[in-house]
């Protein structure tokens, strides 16, 4: 997103007269400010890693993840030389910025896909020789359609916007585009846009990176995180010497992938689930590809949660609830704090349990097998060797919202994310049938988190009064106060202040929340919000400790490196990140009452069955 607002501010000095130059770029800057900020956060993989750790494909997840390109793209056509003044531009612009905002807040993706289309059709308005100078600007709008179609699946109508982008309008980002747009029917417009950079740009994308192009990527990390970091001043250890001490470890990389994973194992020390490094070549993901089984921590135990592959369940006799004893001969609990804990983000010990002993724990080369001792109910231990290049079943996406009716008129919403398009809309739907039932669950165990306007939203329903979200703060470096080593100061933002639904009759029955180490950064923000407004019980585990919004840059190699960069807090400023949202009851599951689910159709969670407890006990008080 970045490099998308340097554009757009390169064009508008190349437009502006001198006069008008000064107020634009304050009223410019002003409204693109946070969207920057927003576009950062989704771009670099958040909500993406989230959603693919829970089963959703990689292109469906990217697609949302960029889909903030959009809120800058499409305010850049009026900015061109159209047959209107600056001044005109100036009373069209805020309300455009607003328009889109809003748009991209309710994930109606229809409408932002109106939006750019009207653009485009004024960029079409311009004369010929404008439209050529400003070329790149109308490459950006179509892609960023593209990329919109692509998110709606309509894939026929997003290969023709590419296609327009790429042949009329010169679009060239290959990096970009391959890391945007992974469905295969892009594979030929990709091909030309490779061959395209390869021969613009003389250079191949899959030349490794030289000593010098390593150290500039790991003195990259090391230099933002000082400036840019949130916590920074937390760290227990010498940052400085961590660096020099991996100089050498990342000279010795012999090829691009051990190199990045070794920047990654360089940043998890920060211990944040916001900060992270990762890489957009698609050749290096061969390099991590997993098995089609599911694990998890339950029980003290590494537990098969899900199997995704008939054969695997068939013929080899591999079940939810086994629980895995080694891998590749070595001790499950020694392999994962070995080998896969070093290079979790997180900023907590239950949220890096539920990534390293999760997917991550069999993660390795495409062309390596990987082999599971496995232990049953009855004792029985088993061996089975796995290859990374089996067919995996595509797990059904959840629905956004799932409401059903319990004993004694008790309804249970299950809310599985904050990012999903139409949010609102879907909430309205079944809002009548919340309001007719005596008390109410909302159980977002497993959401990931996404648009926390979304999560103030469904809040509001739930109180007649104002109430308080997050407060924020983030670092501010002032060079003068270093050299009188004075501390760096802080600024502190507005408070966010969440208002109850308008027009709308108020849900004022007992609700009981649901969390569990697997409820996210939103998630954690509905938290916070569901507490300070006083509104019920929280039942579950601490929840994944995680929140804020990530600043990212460019690496050497295609990679991507990102610090969380604003930190959250209660309103009162108790801190939840590196903590977890606490619940009121803890309540842990085993390994029957976490499947459940699966294994009989019912959730018998322990969870579940205590906010019953809880909300009957409610409905006679009343």
């Amino acid at each position: 997103m970045r490099h998308v607002t340097n554009l757009i501010l390169h064009r508008l000095h190349s437009i502006s007269n001198n006069n008008k130059k000064s107020v634009l770029m304050e009223q410019f800057s002003k409204n693109f400010s946070g969207i920057t900020a927003a576009g950062d956060h989704f771009k670099n993989g958040l909500i993406t890693k989230s959603m693919m750790s829970r089963g959703i494909s990689l292109r469906k997840a990217v697609a949302v993840g960029v889909i903030l390109l959009l809120n800058i793209v499409c305010s850049l056509s009026v900015v061109a030389q159209d047959e209107i003044t600056i001044d005109e531009f100036l009373q069209h612009l805020s309300p455009l910025v607003q328009q889109v905002q809003e748009d991209f807040d309710k994930g109606d993706f229809q409408s932002v896909e109106k939006t750019t289309n009207e653009l485009l059709s004024l960029f079409a308005r311009l004369p010929k020789n404008a439209q050529e100078e400003y070329k790149q600007i109308g490459g950006e709008l179509y892609f960023a359609l593209t990329v919109c179609l692509s998110a709606q699946n309509k894939i026929v109508e997003a290969v023709n916007a590419l296609e327009t982008a790429v042949k009329n309008y010169g679009f060239n980002d290959y990096s970009r585009a391959r890391r945007e747009l992974t469905d295969e029917s892009f594979s030929d417009l990709l091909g030309i846009l490779r061959n395209l950079n390869r021969q613009e740009n003389h250079e191949n994308i899959e030349i490794p990176l030289s000593d010098a192009g390593k150290i500039f990527g790991l003195s990259k990390c090391w230099s933002e995180a000082k400036y840019n970091f949130v916590y920074f001043d937390r760290l227990t250890f010498n940052w400085d010497s961590l660096y020099r001490a991996t100089i050498p470890i990342v000279l010795a990389t012999e090829n691009d992938f051990e190199y990045f994973r070794e920047l990654q194992r360089f940043v998890a020390t920060l211990r944040d689930g916001h900060t992270s490094v990762g890489w957009n070549h698609r050749d290096l993901w061969d390099n991590w590809a997993t098995i089609p089984v599911v694990t998890r921590l339950l029980d003290g135990k590494m537990i098969v949660t899900e199997v995704l592959n008939d054969e695997l369940r068939e013929l080899q006799g591999i079940k939810r609830g086994l629980e895995v004893v080694s891998i590749n001969g070595i001790d499950a609990h020694e392999h994962v704090l070995t080998n896969i804990k070093p290079f979790v983000f997180s900023s907590t010990e239950q949220w890096t349990n539920l990534i390293a002993y999760g997917r991550d724990a069999t993660r390795g080369n495409r062309s390596e097998s990987i082999r599971l001792t496995f232990k049953d109910d009855n004792g029985r231990v088993f061996e089975s060797t796995i290859s990374r290049t089996m067919s995996e079943n595509e797990i059904p996406q959840a629905s956004l919202f799932n409401f059903e009716l319990l004993e004694e008129n008790i309804g249970l919403l299950k809310i599985d994310d904050f990012w999903r398009n139409n949010f609102t809309g879907q909430f309205d739907a079944i809002y009548e049938k919340i309001l007719a039932t005596d008390a109410l669950i909302i159980d977002i165990r497993g959401n990931g988190g996404g648009n926390s306007n979304n999560s103030v939203y469904v809040l509001s329903h739930l109180t007649d009064e104002n109430f308080n979200m997050s407060a924020w703060s983030s670092p501010r470096y002032i060079p003068a106060f270093a050299s009188w080593n004075r501390p760096r100061e802080w600024h502190f933002g507005e408070p966010w202040i969440g208002q109850p639904a308008r027009n709308k009759p108020i849900y004022d029955k007992p609700v009981a929340l649901l969390i569990d180490e697997s409820t996210f950064s939103a998630a954690e923000d509905f938290c916070v919000g569901f507490r300070s407004m006083n509104r019920g019980i929280i039942i579950g585990t601490p929840s994944g400790g995680s929140t804020g919004n990530p600043i990212g840059f460019n690496l050497p190699g295609g990679g991507w490196v990102q610090f969380c960069s604003k930190k959250d807090t209660y309103p009162d400023g108790t801190e939840f990140v590196g903590v977890g949202i606490l619940p009121d009851i803890e309540v842990r599951e085993t390994v029957s009452s976490f499947l459940s689910k699966a294994e009989i159709g019912i959730d018998n969670s322990y969870a579940k069955r205590k906010a019953i407890e809880v909300l009957k006990t409610r409905i006679k008080e009343r």
